[in-house]
This record gives structure tokens, C-alpha cells and sequence, in this order.
């Protein structure tokens, strides 16, 4: 069959009981996308961010223990390589393995094998720890399982979500996340130091639990309507279907002009090379940039410096977990949830760059009340703004990135985008610690300009200037 996707009239598909399915290309899509919003979509997107949640409680681990634990065993710049390769070179290699796979095999499965992958290597994380070696090998498992999780949970939430609820629903599933990274910080303040490995050994368990929870979830009618699996779509999708009308009685009929301005064509492989053709090679060529610079800094460069400065001031790790709990607590929270109410009011792109001043002022405060006028409290204002920042630029890069292509080629160009992304995850924490410890005597100034500004506005205003607008676009009417 041809890579590209077919413009045909209705088709016809054979079921294994030999009668055929009849569908109209982009029947499916139209049938989704004029369903209201229910409990029903709430909970497919909030089982599949949990799964998000629990691997993500381990991405980084030794950005969190090395300087509690681990900083006896091994150096700074052996520390800045380990969380190169945690939160680098695995999550390069699972967000590029596991956006192709979900192609091919679909969203549900890739993000279930994530979820075991990832749980079962920091499982045994506590087996081998400290060894250097050991803690290397395993973080790459763990974290190629995590990019697998990465690459394709937001894909599954969009593809069941009306446009017009879309970023309401994403970023509001997405706010739960607080719940789990709060419930992980909990845990690690009455384990860490002292009983780290427990901390780990948990964090695995709830990666191998999400695994089970994925399995109960339907696959996406939307991908097996794009990968002509009519009688398999029509299955998963009349499921979702009768779940809302248990709900909300009667439901709408799809709207014509859908069918006949958005048909959805039918492919079996999408081959890489298209994320870097026609329409979509300049989308790619912004995105892939921004991710860099971004995991350089906002996301990964912060976090491989954050604890050994707080340390470095005096902080216990009681006292460092407790700045983390505002940040992905209350104040990560307070990002998320506030724009997820206005979402599809404002571009996706416009909500990144909020985020990214709002990080950057926040290490203006952070540096202004650590190095020239000490004061603890407002201290802790400027990490909680950092958490609001973050949370900002964080996920909407996730929705936009995901909107951005078509559901033929959605998890590939997600997996390549933001995986390619990673490489900045590999060279940031390096660059980030570097720049902090030769600055160490003036407030750390030059590992958080290095965050703020290359980390945060430079790839903002990268989508500002060159992204697309997305504010209640149809899937594929933004991405084509």
C-alpha cells in the first residue's frame, strides 16, 4: 500500500466473521469530535496521565538523591553525566522507538510497554545502587521506557477529545499530575536519605500498576480509522460512544461538512522522511530547536542544579523536598488548572511564552533574595513561581507539539520533535552545573541565566514568531 494517505470514497473492510464494515474516510474522526464532553473522556485522559505521572516521578532521580546520597560515591561532572544519560539518551532513544512503534502498533500498547519498561528498570534500581556503572545502565532502560510514555500519551488524549474542549480536557488531566508528584515528594521526604531505595522500589511498583490500568483503555478509533482497521475502530469508538449516552441520552449526528472537508486517509506506514517534507519541514525545523533548548534548560537544565545549590545553602533534604512540594504542588497546579479553563481562548504558542517570562522572573527573585538581600521567604516565592512557569511552558510545548501533525504521522513527529528534543537533556545539565559551580560565589547566577534565558525565552519566542496558530482547530484541519 502506498505511504500516502488516500483521498478514496467510502470504503469497505472485511471483519474476521467475513462481513464488511462500511465507513466514510474521516467517519470516525467526525463521530468523536461531535460527542460532549463527559466523565467518559475525563477518565481515559486521566488514566493515561497518570501513566505519565509514575514514570515521571523517577525521571531524574539522581538530580533528587546525588547530593543527599550519592555525592561521596561520585563528582560533580560524573553526577551532570549520569543525568545526562537518565534524562537524555534513554528518552532520545524511547520517544524515537516508541513514536514510530505507536504507529504501528498504536498509542495504548506503546504507553502500557512504557510503563512496564521504565517501572521494572527502577525496580531494580535499588539492587545495584551506588554503583556508578550500574546506575547508568539501568537509568537508560528506565528512562527509553519513559520516552515510549512521552511521545505518545498526549496524542491519545487529543485524539479523543472535541476540539473546542481540547485543551480544556489535556490540561486539566494534566494538572493531576500534581497528585502523583505530590504523593512521590511525600514519600521521599520521610525516606530520603536514609531509606532511598524503598523510594525508588515504589516509584517502580506504580509504573508496573499503570501498565495494567492502560491495558483496560481502548485503542484510538482515531489511528485505526487512519490505518484502515474500520470494524476495529467502529468497535473502540461505538464503546466510547455508548459510555457518553449512558450519560447524556441521545447524541448529535456527526456534522457533514466534517466528512467532506477533513476526509481521513488511510496509510500503513508513515515513512520518517515525511516530518521533514511539504508543509511539515518548517513546523519541524522550529520545533525541534525550541525542545532542544527547552530540555536544556527550563525542564532538565534547572532540575540537574536546583538540590546541589539549595544543598550548597544549607537546605536538608527534608528542606529541598519541601521547595519541590510548592512547586509541583500548589503552584505547578495553579498553572496548569488556570489555563486550562481559558486554553482554547489564547494560542498554544502565546501561553508558552507566559510561561517562559514567568520562569525567567522568577530567578530574578531568586537570585535577588539569595545573593544580594538574603531572605528565606521570598526565596521560596520565586521557586514556586518557577513551578508556574514551567508548568506553562511544559505542557502547552506538549499540546502544541502534538497538534502540530496529522494522525497518520502524529507519533512519529512527536517521538522525533520532542525526542530530538532530548539531545538538550544530554548537554544541558553538563553546561548548567558547569556554569553554576564557576559562579558558585555570586548566587549561582550563571547556571540560571543560562535556564532562563536560552532554556526558557529564546525557544518561546522560536514558536512566537515562527509556530502555527491552533485555537480551536479541528486535528485535521490544524494539521494539514
Amino acid at each position: 500500500m502506498s505511504d500516502q494517505p488516500s483521498r478514496s470514497s467510502p470504503t469497505a473492510v472485511a471483519t474476521a466473521a467475513g462481513d464488511a464494515v462500511h465507513f466514510a474516510p474521516g467517519e470516525i474522526a467526525a463521530r468523536i469530535d461531535r460527542l460532549p464532553l463527559t466523565w467518559v473522556q475525563w477518565r481515559l485522559s486521566l488514566i493515561t496521565q497518570l501513566a505519565w505521572g509514575v514514570v515521571i516521578a523517577g525521571d531524574g532521580y539522581a538530580a533528587l538523591l546525588y547530593p543527599y546520597v550519592w555525592a561521596h560515591n561520585f563528582s560533580h561532572t560524573a553526577y551532570s553525566w549520569l543525568n545526562a544519560v537518565q534524562v537524555g539518551v534513554g528518552i532520545l532513544i524511547g520517544e524515537y522507538a516508541g513514536g514510530y512503534l505507536a504507529d504501528w502498533f498504536g498509542r495504548r500498547k506503546v504507553i502500557a510497554i512504557g510503563c512496564f519498561v521504565a517501572g521494572i528498570f527502577i525496580l531494580v534500581t535499588p539492587l545495584v545502587a551506588p554503583n556508578y556503572l550500574g546506575l547508568m545502565l539501568l537509568s537508560l532502560g528506565q528512562s527509553t521506557g519513559i520516552g515510549f510514555v512521552l511521545a505518545t500519551n498526549v496524542l491519545y488524549m487529543h485524539e479523543i477529545v472535541p476540539p473546542k474542549k481540547r485543551g480544556r480536557l489535556t490540561q486539566g488531566a494534566q494538572s493531576t499530575t500534581v497528585i502523583w508528584s505530590l504523593l512521590g515528594l511525600v514519600a521521599g521526604y520521610y525516606w530520603i536519605p536514609v531509606h532511598y531505595k524503598a523510594y525508588l522500589a515504589v516509584i517502580g511498583v506504580a509504573g508496573v500498576i499503570a501498565t495494567g490500568l492502560m491495558l483496560t483503555l481502548p485503542e484510538s478509533p482515531r489511528w485505526l480509522e487512519a490505518k484502515g482497521r474500520a470494524a476495529d475502530a467502529k468497535r473502540a469508538l461505538e464503546r466510547i460512544e455508548e459510555a457518553v449516552r449512558r450519560r447524556v441520552g441521545t447524541l448529535p449526528d456527526p456534522d457533514p461538512a466534517f466528512l467532506r472537508e477533513h476526509p481521513v486517509g488511510v496509510t500503513d506506514r508513515v515513512p520518517i522522511r515525511e516530518v521533514f517534507k511539504g508543509i511539515y519541514l518548517r513546523r519541524t525545523l522550529v520545533l525541534v530547536p525550541a525542545w532542544v533548548l527547552g530540555y536544556s534548560g527550563i525542564v532538565y537544565g534547572f532540575a540537574a542544579y536546583q538540590a546541589i545549590q539549595l544543598f550548597s545553602l544549607g537546605f536538608s533534604a527534608q528542606a529541598f523536598i519541601v521547595v519541590l512540594l510548592i512547586m509541583y504542588g500548589p503552584a505547578y497546579a495553579a498553572g496548569v488548572i488556570f489555563f486550562a479553563f481559558f486554553n482554547e481562548r489564547f494560542e498554544r504558542r502565546t501561553l508558552i511564552t507566559v510561561g517562559a517570562v514567568i520562569f525567567a522572573l522568577s530567578f530574578v527573585i531568586i537570585w535577588v533574595f539569595t545573593d544580594v538581600d538574603k531572605n528565606n521567604a521570598m526565596q521560596f516565592v520565586g521557586w514556586g513561581l518557577t513551578g508556574i512557569g514551567a508548568a506553562l511552558w511544559l505542557f502547552n510545548m506538549y499540546n502544541y507539539t502534538s497538534a502540530a501533525y496529522p494522525t497518520r504521522l502524529r507519533s512519529t513527529a512527536t517521538g522525533i520533535t520532542d525526542g530530538l528534543g532530548h539531545l538538550g537533556a544530554i548537554f544541558g545539565p553538563v553546561i548548567v552545573v558547569a556554569f553554576g559551580d564557576a559562579t558558585s560565589n555570586h548566587g549561582f547566577y550563571g547556571a540560571w541565566l543560562y535556564v532562563a534565558i536560552a532554556g526558557a525565552l529564546v525557544p518561546a519566542l522560536l514558536l512566537q514568531f515562527f509556530g502555527i496558530g491552533q485555537k480551536e482547530a479541528i486535528l485535521e484541519e490544524v494539521a494539514t
